[in-house]
């Protein structure tokens, strides 16, 4: 039997445990991006530290020997973060990347990222929504949360996903996909019909990112598995 969450979906079917890795393509652009701004501020402390160069600080020209030697030091942070951006971009396009994921099993979710580690049962998980930030400069950003009191005056947010790391090209379209595919997989184990061997349906525009949880990490189907929520 295949789960039918309705919508555009994926056929085939699949059973659980799988994972959503991230989007390759959305991390493409950070490669260039990243990697321009590493060998921008090298190329930059390389030709500051060389002698004869005229530096200047607020219009005016250093030319004491001893912050003449410290100047060419500014463009370590900025290295620093083209450094991280790349390795950051890297980490999530590696295959079957160990450090960002999105794990569904019959028991629960998992949401891992270089920070941490989120793990869910989902008796414990509130439904999924969709929430919108706007940035005046860079538009509207998309994200799958999960609130744990959302009749209370100041709701907590327990889980967050960024739909500009696991979503379709359409960002807002793709939250709302994602919010009821996992919202109805959540209703289906709380009905107790979500096992090892349920075939499920994986919205077409996901598909193409889901992979099987590597049997290393796979339990067993008589397996006891408890998925508890880490704070």
């Amino acid at each position: 039997m295949i789960a039918s969450l309705g919508g555009s979906m994926d056929q085939a079917g699949e059973t659980l445990p799988i994972r959503l890795k991230p989007r390759k393509r959305s991390q493409i652009f950070f490669f260039p991006f990243f990697g321009f701004f590493l060998l921008f501020s090298i190329f930059w402390m390389i030709g500051a530290s060389q002698p004869g160069v005229t530096l200047h600080f607020n219009d005016v020209e250093v030319t004491d020997p001893y912050w003449r030697s410290l100047f060419p030091l500014w463009g370590i942070p900025f290295a620093l973060i083209g450094l991280c951006g790349f390795a950051v971009a890297l980490l999530k396009v590696l295959p079957n990347s160990p450090y960002y994921y999105l794990e569904l099993t019959p028991d629960g979710l998992t949401h891992c990222s270089l920070l941490g580690k989120q793990s869910f049962a989902w008796r414990d998980l509130p439904a999924l929504t969709l929430k919108e930030e706007s940035d005046s400069e860079s538009g509207p950003y998309y994200h799958v949360v999960a609130m744990d009191d959302e009749t209370s005056a100041k709701p907590r947010e327990m889980l967050r996903v960024s739909m500009s790391q696991y979503g379709t090209a359409n960002n807002k379209k793709g939250a709302l996909e994602l919010a009821a595919w996992i919202n109805q997989l959540r209703d289906l184990a709380l009905q107790g019909r979500l096992d090892l061997k349920t075939k499920i349906e994986i919205p077409n525009g996901f598909a193409r990112h889901v992979v099987p949880v590597p049997m290393a990490a796979r339990a067993g189907p008589t397996a006891e598995r408890t998925v508890v929520r880490t704070r």
